[in-house]
C-alpha cells in the first residue's frame, strides 16, 4: 500500500504525466481513459486530485471543491461511494493508493471522519 500526500496532484497528463485521481481517499490510476480525464475532456477536473463531491454535485470548480463529504445527503454520499466501487472494480483503472488527509492518516489508517462516513451508509 502505497501513501501519498499531494505531490500526486502533478499528474494530470500534463506533459506525458500519468492521470491520477482520487474518490474517498483512495487514489487511481487512470491514465487509460485520457478521452475522459485528458486536458480538456469532460472529467479532465478530476485529475491531480480528490473531487469526491464533484461527483456527486456535478460542479467541475474550485467552487465545487468547498463543500466536505460530512455536508452530503445520505443519497449523495451512496452515490459518491458507487463511484468509488466503479473505480475499484474498473479494470483500465489501477489502484495506488491512499491519500493522507481527511480519510487517511499518514500510516494509511482510516480517520474518524471516515468511519462517520461509513456508519452514515451504514445506517441509512
Amino acid at each position: 500500500m502505497e501513501l501519498f500526500n499531494f505531490i500526486f496532484f502533478s499528474k494530470t497528463g500534463l506533459n506525458g504525466s500519468e492521470i491520477w485521481l482520487a474518490i474517498m481517499g483512495e487514489v487511481y490510476d487512470v491514465s487509460d481513459g485520457t478521452e475522459f480525464y485528458g486536458s480538456g475532456e469532460g472529467y479532465s477536473f478530476f485529475a491531480g486530485r480528490d473531487a469526491s463531491v464533484a461527483f456527486v454535485t456535478g460542479q467541475f470548480n474550485e467552487e465545487g471543491l468547498k463543500k466536505s463529504l460530512e455536508e452530503l445527503e445520505v443519497n449523495e454520499l451512496r452515490g459518491v461511494e458507487s463511484w468509488r466501487v466503479f473505480y475499484n472494480k474498473h479494470e483500465k483503472y489501477k489502484f495506488k493508493g491512499y491519500l493522507i488527509g481527511d480519510l487517511y492518516d499518514s500510516h494509511g489508517n482510516p480517520t474518524p471522519l471516515f468511519s462517520r462516513l461509513k456508519e452514515k451508509l451504514k445506517t441509512s
